[in-house]
């Protein structure tokens, strides 16, 4: 009885862990390398440099 409850135990603890695992990869936002390159470097740095 006890082998039996630890393998159930041990399954449903490796399907929660699939589970979040799959849930944290879909929620993540892809990379858009030039959009973030723009926001956070081109916006404060490329202006000063146009502007002399």
């Amino acid at each position: 009885m006890a082998h039996l409850l630890t393998i159930l135990l041990n399954k449903s603890v490796l399907l929660f862990l699939l589970i979040a695992a799959t849930s944290l990869s879909v929620d993540a936002r892809p990379a858009a390398f030039l959009q973030d390159f723009r926001i956070t470097w081109a916006d404060s740095h490329i202006r000063q440099l146009e502007g002399g």
